[in-house]
């Protein structure tokens, strides 16, 4: 995942529940895996917000591009195990993020940031305010300011590893 990208997971709401942030150890486990309620059909859904790429594994469909916008779906055989959006912050792309979040809604998911594990608005406005204030954007503003905050950040992780 590349600086640029802000990276969020669809969550089951169900799983979230009224929280407004998720566990370290959820979300290295991944706790909701299998939860979430995808329709059949998906495919052609995502297929209309972005073109279907070649992955590099046989249980990742993805749709978009690698630097830039992008929708994962992992699977195991034929069941959705996790699906999580990169949103581009290098050229932020309104109606990409509208569907993004429409998506959600209509699979009955919450948002949640996967630096920070935070449960992202369930309003679009406030959705889009936390993509103007995430790290990701700040760093295309201010790359010499943001990257060695960045770099703190990852250092401080490492040691508490």
């Amino acid at each position: 995942m590349a600086l640029w990208q802000f990276k969020i997971w669809f969550v089951p709401s169900d799983f979230v529940g009224v929280r407004d942030s998720l566990t370290e150890q959820e979300c290295e486990e991944q706790a909701w895996t299998g939860a979430l309620k995808v329709p059949i059909g998906f495919q052609e859904r995502l297929s209309t917000i972005r073109p279907n790429i070649k992955s590099w594994h046989e249980q990742l469909l993805q749709w978009g591009k690698q630097d830039g916008d992008l929708i994962e779906v992992w699977l195991k055989g034929e069941t959705v195990e996790s699906v999580c959006a990169r949103i581009d912050c290098r050229s932020l792309d309104a109606e990409f993020i509208r569907q993004v979040f429409d998506l959600a809604r209509d699979w009955s998911a919450r948002l949640v940031h996967d630096r920070y594990r935070t449960v992202l608005p369930d309003d679009l406005e406030g959705f889009i305010r936390m993509i103007w204030e995430s790290p990701n954007l700040k760093f295309m503003e201010a790359p010499t300011e943001w990257l060695p905050k960045l770099a703190k950040e990852v250092a401080e992780r490492e040691k508490n590893c």
